[in-house]
């Protein structure tokens, strides 16, 4: 069972590991500042929040939907308390098309700048709590990697918690039904071992 931790919880002594995402440093503490899941990473204290909506950080890969045009750019709404811009001088989008960009900035009123834009088409958008997604994910992409083995869908997965599968329709499906499962049980150990035996039952 993975831990879950409370905020102001304390994780560690902060000389003998670093404090990662969300957590802070108190009294030579590592303390927990959200509600998650406690995990460890090259000495990094981390925290995966349990719901709640993306916070937007430089470099993550983004789903995202057009919602308004402006003068050389469009703004993108990706599950966020805020909205993204993406210049549209090397291309042209369309209110309502989905797109695949990557976090340029973020500056200190978070106000966002995406780029690296690919347009999505022919696909099904699925959400999931952002906090799931590097579970999805799993080590390495062993866990997102057999999903797309097992079920031959073609698979894009932003950090916001949105997903872009494109195959035939009974295989999307299974995609659908491994990630429910991933977002309900995350927490657990032998979640890898359960998706796989999901993704092997006879439909």
């Amino acid at each position: 069972m993975r831990k879950i931790v409370i905020p102001g919880e304390k994780l560690a002594s902060a000389e003998e590991k670093n404090n990662g995402d969300h957590t802070f440093v108190e009294e030579g503490k590592i303390v927990s500042e959200v509600f998650g899941v406690l995990t460890e990473s090259n000495n990094y204290m981390n925290v995966n929040p349990l719901g709640g909506r993306y916070i937007p950080r430089e470099d993550d890969k983004i789903i995202g939907v057009v919602t308004s045009k402006k003068y050389k750019g469009c703004i993108i709404e990706f599950n966020s308390a805020y909205t993204a811009y993406v210049s549209t001088e090397d291309s042209d989008y369309s209110v309502g098309e989905v797109i695949l960009a990557k976090i340029e900035d973020v500056n200190e009123v978070n106000e966002v700048r995406a780029s690296d834009i690919m347009k999505l088409y022919d696909g099904k958008l699925v959400e999931m709590t952002p906090s799931f997604v590097p579970r999805l994910i799993g080590r390495k992409g062993s866990m997102i990697s057999m999903i797309k083995d097992e079920t031959g869908c073609t698979i894009f997965v932003g950090r916001n918690g949105r997903l872009w599968i494109k195959g035939d329709k009974e295989q999307v499906r299974r995609v659908e039904k491994a990630v429910k499962k991933i977002e309900e049980e995350a927490p657990t150990s032998g979640l890898t071992k359960r998706i796989e035996e999901l993704l092997e039952e006879k439909t």
